[in-house]
């Protein structure tokens, strides 16, 4: 809590990473994911990092408390800063499903609302896709396991296939 409070993050991560090494106090380890995805996420601005601690809660921590928020948190990263727009539906729905009528219920909705400006880019993208022969298919896949990062790509660069330099794909 100290070092937190003291902005030591670099510290504040170290010692997050022994406790999720060994503690076997399950509410300790999810608050130590949660805080670490926090740090990653608001301090260094690694989303993709972030992601992955939240996706720790998620995958193994369904009924802890924590869970609600990490669902959101992992939606509004995915939406605001990777923009990866269909699968942030996918997971703000999963949350209006599961909880209805939580205190965070208002703010899905209105993420979902801002998340509607998109839904037009989105499905020309698709029906563009969906209209390329099949070998333009198997590439643009083999490119883009997830279509909608090809989908943000070629709307970023308004072309029809490109190659993202920041991750290294050739």
């Amino acid at each position: 809590q100290n070092l937190y409070s003291e902005k030591d993050f670099n510290s504040c991560v170290v010692l997050l990473d022994e406790i999720l090494k060994n503690s076997h106090d399950e509410d300790l380890l999810v608050k130590s994911y949660f805080l670490t995805s926090e740090i990653y996420l608001n301090e260094y601005k690694e989303f993709d990092i972030s992601i992955s601690f939240l996706d720790e809660i998620l995958n193994n921590y369904p009924d802890h408390e924590l869970y609600k928020r990490s669902l959101f948190t992992k939606s509004y990263i995915l939406a605001n800063y990777l923009e990866s727009y269909t699968e942030a539906i996918d997971l703000y729905t999963l949350f209006i499903k599961k909880f209805p009528e939580d205190e965070l219920i208002s703010s899905v909705y209105y993420e979902l609302k801002e998340l509607e400006k998109y839904k037009d880019k989105i499905n020309s993208m698709l029906n563009w896709f969906n209209s390329t022969n099949l070998i333009h298919q198997l590439f643009i896949k083999h490119l883009f396991p997830d279509i909608n990062n090809f989908i943000l790509l070629s709307n970023l660069y308004n072309k029809k296939i490109g190659i993202y330099v920041k991750y290294s794909w050739f």
